[in-house]
């Protein structure tokens, strides 16, 4: 029987509405922070450190570091997001110091449906890849947005539109996108096979915007290398590419 140890007591100390970055939506979430506590027979009695806040959605369940809310409820502002649909964002004061009222935000039309939970993995892994190659082009093009808008429906999200891709250009945070990728290696849900896919899926949207850039080969090289796909492997996947014109 364990007499005595650490443990981990979370506690809620904000919440709202925000991009998920799995779901592909918006979606309520809830800012936890923790604190490590010395137990005996599972009764707190010692504090201890204190573990990073972190952002969990209520929809999906995952967990993302804090800056997936960006710096501020400005960066949600009405033109963020094509109209018509709201969702309620950060309360806001009155103008004259009265009652809280609700900031509203207009959500990208034809939402698609929360993805299942088999496919949350496979949607932010093709919505940061994305993001990533397109933020480097000089510049992202209709084409480009295009491809990008083809790739995701290739995880089985078929309704996605370009609306959705020009809004994570401008809004995404793609911080969680090399962890999600090292953990999908670790648990062999990203195969050496799918990384080189994933390579070359790089490439031929960096080619079908236009030309691939030296910024987007930089950061597609360092993709590869998360994704266990050496430098060498990784040229001669995009002159694979390149060749097929």
């Amino acid at each position: 029987m364990l007499i005595f140890g650490t443990y981990v007591i979370h506690r809620t100390f904000g919440e709202g509405h925000v991009m998920c970055p799995q779901c592909m939506g918006v979606t309520a979430y809830r800012v936890r922070r923790g604190r490590w506590f010395f137990h005996i027979l599972f009764i707190p009695l010692i504090p201890m450190r204190r573990t990073p806040a972190h952002v969990e959605c209520l929809t999906c369940r995952s967990k993302f570091a804090l800056g997936v809310l960006g710096p501020d409820a400005a960066r949600f502002r009405d033109d963020a997001q094509p109209p018509p649909l709201e969702q309620v964002l950060q309360p806001t004061s009155g103008a004259q110091g009265g009652p809280q009222q609700p900031h509203r935000l207009p959500a990208p039309p034809l939402a698609p449906s929360p993805p299942t939970a088999q496919r949350n993995d496979a949607l932010a892994l093709a919505r940061g890849l994305t993001t990533q190659v397109l933020r480097r082009a000089e510049p992202a093009t209709d084409e480009g947005v295009a491809a990008a808008v083809d790739l995701i429906r290739s995880r089985g999200v078929d309704d996605v539109r370009p609306e959705y891709v020009r809004h994570d250009l401008g809004n995404l945070d793609v911080a969680y996108l090399p962890d999600l990728v090292r953990s999908g290696v670790a648990s062999g849900t990203i195969t050496p096979s799918a990384a080189r896919d994933l390579v070359a899926e790089a490439t031929r949207l960096a080619r079908r915007n236009g030309s691939l850039t030296a910024a987007q080969w930089d950061w597609i090289v360092a993709f590869g290398l998360d994704a266990g796909v050496g430098p060498t492997a990784s040229a001669e996947i995009r002159d694979a590419v390149l060749a097929r014109g």
